[in-house]
């Protein structure tokens, strides 16, 4: 009785100790491609990163990526695993001239990240010659949020960009508010051509919409929730010169030093190190047109 009792014993302890160690595992992927429109025939060119959410470096935890190429309906039309050699990924995917022309979306996933159902997702538009295509009309107007570092962070000031367009992307002015759960303002918001930005500290335990009107409706944008334990870069731009900071609520106290660097997938345009509470500075003349205008 008393080894039974034992096992039980054991058995819970493998099972608790197998949650906390699948929680505490976070990747993220990057995926490049080439570019973001194609032909049947062609093949599409891909890079991917794999990345630890809490570190930010490569992760060698995975050893495959999982890459899918999805319909209009979400629905596979291909899918393949490549080998990570420490966190990295290159491969290409050809296009059947049986695929249909339409908008479609590339995803890359790990192991972890699908127990999550988290995925990075690459929109791509597909144009088959061989068929008859009738684009789609699109006649709703679009809300587009963007966080200056990709993500919110939990508990320091975060700048937004939000965005609104007509079926031809053309730019619609409006106005707006941002409030919290509890239904108190964070900011006023104010777009010109189309084009709004804010600031905001997330607080833990809050959520966030913001409210804006189209016509004469009231409409309504929910926030991603801020992350807790995420670092976030900022930009200032000056008359000569642009200043970018490390943010974040965690990592001063475990970063001794920081890697900021340029890139696009073939070359390295800016490499640094410096102290995590030290910004960086560069002159407008470092950077290319081609990494201003992107």
């Amino acid at each position: 009785m008393r080894s039974f009792r034992n096992y039980i014993a054991l058995s819970l302890l493998f099972f608790q100790l197998s949650a906390f160690g699948q929680g505490n595992i976070q990747e993220e992927v990057l995926l490049v491609t080439n570019k973001n429109q194609f032909l049947t025939g062609e093949n599409i060119y891909f890079q991917g990163f794999v990345t630890s959410s809490k570190t930010g470096k490569l992760s060698g935890l995975s050893s495959l990526l999982y890459i899918e190429l999805l319909d209009e309906n979400q629905n596979p039309i291909y899918q393949t695993k490549l080998t990570l050699e420490q966190g990295l990924i290159v491969g290409d995917l050809f296009i059947s001239t049986l695929i249909k022309s339409g908008n479609y979306d590339l995803i890359a996933y790990t192991r972890w990240m699908k127990n999550r159902k988290d995925f990075c997702r690459v929109p791509i538009s597909i144009y088959n010659p061989f068929e008859i295509y009738t684009p789609p009309i699109i006649t709703n107007l679009q809300m587009r949020f963007y966080a200056e570092g990709g993500k919110l962070v939990m508990g320091v000031s975060n700048k937004v960009v939000v965005r609104y367009s007509d079926h031809q992307e053309q730019g619609v002015s409006f106005k707006g508010k941002l409030v919290d759960d509890l239904g108190e303002k964070q900011a006023d918001i104010n777009s010109l051509d189309g084009l709004a930005q804010f600031s905001f500290t997330p607080e833990k335990g809050r959520s966030y919409q913001m409210i804006y009107t189209e016509g004469a409706v009231f409409k309504f944008l929910d926030l991603p929730e801020a992350c807790e334990n995420c670092s976030t870069i900022t930009m200032q731009e000056m008359p000569n010169s642009y200043t970018f900071k490390l943010i974040d609520n965690h990592a001063k106290s475990q970063l001794d030093i920081t890697l900021f660097r340029i890139r696009d997938r073939h070359n390295i345009y800016i490499e640094k190190s410096n102290e995590p509470r030290e910004p960086s500075q560069y002159k407008k003349s470092q950077f290319t047109k081609q990494i201003i205008e992107g």
